[in-house]
């Protein structure tokens, strides 16, 4: 699997709708709402694909532009060799294209992140909504 970088903000383009574009530091609550306010951005609509059997033709758009090829990742279980011959050995094989709906969440907690010094211990506290804080270990993903 190909993994891009993950960062905390976008970074030079934002690739979906809901990423995050910016963050407030403040030392008041007034404060980070009137630096949040006056915050504002304004979108270069880029190309998209949004079939996937599309996406992955060679030279279409690609979300991560860094990377030079569109498939993200492949896994496969079990012993390919044993397949194919129970196939050949078939009576019957039945071929067929699925298409799933494209699913998204809709998450009822604001993407966002708070971060403030615990006053006793001087430790930094974040609290963040997040489902994959980080990556495990043994995993080695291939980077762009």
């Amino acid at each position: 699997m190909t993994v891009p970088p993950r960062r905390l903000l976008a970074h030079e383009v934002v690739r979906f709708a809901g990423e995050t574009i910016a963050a407030v530091v403040a030392t008041s609550r007034v404060a980070a709402q009137t630096a949040a306010e006056a915050i504002a951005v304004e979108y270069d609509v880029l190309p998209s694909v949004v079939d996937p059997l599309e996406a992955v033709q060679a030279g279409g758009i690609s979300g991560m532009a860094r990377c030079a090829r569109q498939h993200r990742g492949a896994m496969s279980y079990g012993d390919a060799a044993a397949v194919e011959a129970a196939f050949a050995k078939a009576a019957h094989v039945v071929s067929l294209d699925l298409i799933s709906q494209r699913l998204i969440p809709s998450a009822m907690e604001p993407r966002s992140t708070i971060a403030e010094v615990d006053k006793k211990s001087g430790r930094l506290i974040l609290h963040v909504q997040s489902q994959t804080p980080g990556t495990p270990a043994t995993f080695s993903p291939r980077r762009c």
